[in-house]
């Protein structure tokens, strides 16, 4: 029998001692967990210190179900955020929380309540993705808060994790019985269908490589929105806040993908905010462009304002391009006049001069040289003849 010297923190009420020691004796694996959490509350009830360098929960947990065994614990995960280490994942029906897995620790390192009907704020969805860029096959679990009105598509507090492989270590009495059943089909089934989380990736998912400003990352095309992790913070937009999409910096490599998102102040107010993704290969243009056409996200590319800056900068394009001929035709004008004088003014006199020009054209002895590029030969070539040709 387990050390449950402890539970005499609970002096005082019998009958939650008496729950406790029943539950404990049937379940002997969750008297570590209960020891620490029962020093985790006596170490922030004693010293104000100790309460001041702990991480501000994200949502209160309430105090009975503190005492609850969780429905679910995890020994060890690899977490990515909101930090990079390993870490305990333990879920209860209304609250999870993360934990060092020092027994001696009594922190905790990040708690967020599960969203439902009777909490404000919590855990507003979740995704999962085999985890791109491994050689072996993993897959990655983000678990997203419910989004903050002024930052509707940026979650600093996003759990980011690796399952393991199987279920085997995992402790509850959610747990299956076969030990090798693989961890991301138990978990995803797990947050689904027991806590009710609502899964962002069901159905036809992909994604692609890209980059937001400098942080690389992974853009999925989810049929729920766009999420780009799995970089702090990781960013997520759903459907109905895309305003547009537009395409730019188009390669023949690679091309950029805005999107225009649209967040709510209040019911009258609103803001856009344009978040350009980049260096997109542009072997996923196809498979981009579809599912912006399958869910109707009205394609900007071509929008007035972006056609007629596409216009302006051709028309200084041409007019660069003009201004160019002019300066090579002045020139030339220079070289063969030797005047330096606006090229539009007649000269004086000169092998162009107008008058010699007529008085060329009106003289019977006019021959045309036969290398002119008119084609014409010593005998002269009549307008009929060139007709006839």
């Amino acid at each position: 029998m387990a050390d449950l010297a402890y539970l005499e923190i609970l002096q005082g009420d019998e009958p939650l001692k008496e729950a406790a020691q029943q539950y404990i004796s049937q379940n002997p694996q969750s008297s570590e967990l209960f020891k620490r959490i029962f020093s985790y509350f006596a170490s922030s009830s004693t010293s104000s210190d100790s309460v001041a360098k702990k991480r501000k929960l994200s949502d209160p947990i309430p105090p009975t179900s503190t005492l609850e065994p969780p429905l679910l614990f995890i020994p060890a995960i690899s977490v990515s955020s909101p930090q990079r280490k390993k870490l305990a994942l333990a879920f209860h029906h209304d609250h999870f929380t993360l934990l060092p897995l020092s027994s001696a620790s009594t922190s905790i390192d990040y708690s967020s309540a599960i969203y439902n009907a009777d909490l404000a704020n919590g855990v507003g969805s979740f995704f999962v993705s085999e985890t791109p860029g491994r050689a072996t096959k993993t897959y990655t679990y983000i678990i997203l808060p419910t989004p903050n009105p002024d930052t509707p598509t940026s979650f600093t507090d996003a759990i980011v994790f690796v399952a393991p492989e199987t279920v085997a270590g995992f402790q509850g009495k959610a747990v299956p019985a076969i030990a090798d059943t693989p961890a991301h089909i138990f978990l995803s089934s797990f947050l689904e269908s027991k806590l009710h989380i609502p899964r962002l990736d069901k159905g036809n998912t992909f994604y692609v490589d890209a980059h937001r400003g400098t942080k690389d990352g992974y853009l999925f095309f989810t049929p729920a929105g766009i999420l780009f992790g799995f970089k702090k913070p990781v960013w997520f937009v759903p459907l109905d806040l895309i305003e547009s999409v537009s395409y730019s910096s188009i390669t023949r490599v690679t091309f950029n993908l805005t999107i225009v998102v649209v967040a709510y102040i209040s019911d009258e107010d609103q803001f856009s905010e344009e978040v350009e993704f980049g260096m997109i290969d542009q072997e996923h243009y196809a498979d981009i462009d579809e599912y912006v056409r399958k869910w109707r996200l009205n394609d900007q590319s071509m929008a007035e304002e972006k056609r007629e800056k596409r216009m302006l900068k051709s028309q200084n394009r041409d007019e660069n391009e003009i201004g160019h001929e002019l300066l090579k035709a002045e020139q030339e004008w220079q070289a063969i006049t030797g005047n330096s004088d606006d090229p539009t003014e007649t000269p004086a006199s000169g092998p162009y001069d107008e008058e010699d020009d007529d008085d060329d054209e009106e003289d019977e002895n006019f021959e045309v040289n036969s290398e002119d590029d008119d084609g014409g030969s010593p005998n002269g070539s009549s307008d009929d003849d060139n007709d006839d040709d």
